[in-house]
């Protein structure tokens, strides 16, 4: 592990307590056969507030859309929910067989950079019965490929035959095939219903611990186990909150590629290593949540009286969108990467005397937009200098928290007379600038170096 984990347990709290106006928060959640209405329980299921606490998400990976229209209704939801920042977009619709998947973001946050069909489905009984989509973002202000995420979204074959179990691996293992296909250094992710039942189902397996070597997804809250009808595991249960309902299936998952647990670059806050809590909802070492459930029910109808995460009106507003079975969002926040501002990169000092001792400072400063995913949601910025042989500096490496600057300081060498161009360069973990260039122009003048009762001074000569 990176030495992000050594100092995982202050920035992890710190990054729990902010509201979720921070850092980049992706969502899950099959609204269950979606067309046109239960616009107030959406609006207050995600822009209502509890003691700071709102769901308010930056990317939904939504399943059970039943159309166009639905689509369409939907992000009229977003954009018109009081609190919305009304900057909500959705992709192009894709009409499959069944109901389908897709996927609503914010543009203030994220750029789209594309959807396509990751697996094709089916009416065979033996195929896959839906579309399963694959749609590629990056947060604003990033280009690298290390900053882009191919987020997966599907709504796997339901029930627990042998046949549907053999159905959801053939799913699984196309998703799988596509992640083989993705452009080098793309992170990417899981989020959907894949309605399994325990751990140990093919489908779960081949996502976790196949043979796909780097190119798999990890459970962020490292929680296996025989889930359905289980009590130990009614913090991550999400269906069914409705009033006719059971509290104690965990159906809906966000799964995460290595990169966004490597404590580096994009990053999920929370620790990959440590199961999640089977005693408190408010888990400090996870940011992964099932938005409603606070743990008190269980093979019962959601708690709304006194649901110590969301409280009785978003607990109500959520058990009313989740009509016929319906089902509970599970978000995650991700840290963003560092980004690293160099005040100048060219530097000519001029004409300066033989042996005297000039210097160039330049201003390096952490640029992550702390207005926009907080210090909380950005990760440190490294910066390790190295210079040509003529230019003196401090080594070792610097580290900024987000927003902070520091002078950096060269000391050009004065020994030889002659003209000099000569570079220092910075090696960083801002992802879209690993190396960067300083360059350092000096004349050495050939003279009296100044020093009373010296004779004029013909020394060494260089050059370029």
């Amino acid at each position: 592990m990176s030495s992000f984990r050594t100092i995982f347990g202050a920035s992890l709290l710190a990054a729990l307590a902010l509201p979720a106006t921070a850092q980049l928060r992706v969502c899950s959640w099959n609204i269950t056969n979606y067309s046109s209405g239960r616009t107030t329980e959406f609006q207050t299921a995600l822009y209502g507030s509890y003691l700071g606490r709102s769901l308010a998400p930056d990317v939904i990976l939504a399943q059970e859309i039943l159309s166009d229209a639905g689509s369409q209704n939907f992000l009229t939801i977003l954009n018109t929910a009081p609190g919305s920042p009304g900057d909500w977009a959705r992709v192009a619709f894709v009409n499959g067989p069944d109901t389908d998947q897709t996927a609503f973001y914010r543009t203030s946050r994220v750029s789209h950079l594309g959807t396509v069909i990751a697996a094709v489905g089916s009416t065979v009984t033996t195929d896959q019965p839906r579309h399963t989509m694959r749609h590629d973002f990056r947060p604003v202000g990033y280009a690298a490929n290390s900053t882009a995420i191919a987020m997966y979204n599907s709504h796997m074959k339901s029930s627990d035959t042998s046949s549907d179990q053999a159905r959801r691996l053939i799913e699984a293992n196309r998703i799988l095939d596509n992640v083989a296909t993705l452009p080098a250094g793309y992170q990417f992710l899981y989020g959907g219903d894949m309605n399994i039942q325990t751990s140990s189902q093919a489908a779960y397996q081949a996502m976790v611990s196949g043979t796909w070597g780097a190119r798999l997804f990890n459970d962020p809250i490292k929680t296996p186990g025989s889930w359905d009808n289980n009590g130990a595991f009614r913090y991550v249960h999400t269906q069914d909150p409705g009033s006719t309902g059971q509290m104690d299936s965990r159906y809906d998952f966000l799964l995460l590629s290595g990169g966004l647990i490597d404590g580096g670059g994009l990053d999920y806050i929370g620790n990959p290593n440590i199961a999640y809590s089977t005693t408190t909802w408010n888990d400090p070492n996870h940011s992964y949540r099932c938005w409603g459930n606070d743990g008190s029910t269980f093979n019962a109808t959601l708690n709304l009286a006194n649901n110590s995460m969301v409280g009785s009106s978003i607990a109500t507003a959520l058990q009313n969108s989740a009509i016929n079975g319906g089902h509970l969002p599970v978000y995650l926040d991700l840290k963003l990467p560092a980004k690293l501002g160099v005040s100048q990169t060219v530097i000519d000092l001029g004409t300066v005397q033989y042996l005297s001792r000039p210097q160039a400072t330049i201003t390096l400063t952490h640029a992550g937009e702390v207005a926009k995913w907080n210090v909380a949601g950005l990760q440190n910025l490294v910066v390790t200098p190295t210079a040509d042989p003529k230019i003196a500096i401090v080594a070792g490496t610097r580290t900024f928290t987000p927003g902070t600057s520091k002078l950096f300081t060269m000391r050009p060498k004065t020994d030889v007379i002659g003209r000099f161009q000569k570079t220092v360069t910075l090696v960083s973990n801002d992802p879209d600038r690993l190396s960067t260039t300083i360059t350092l122009k000096w004349n050495v003048f050939r003279g009296y170096p100044w020093m009373p009762g010296r004779k004029p001074v013909d020394g060494p000569r260089g050059g370029f």
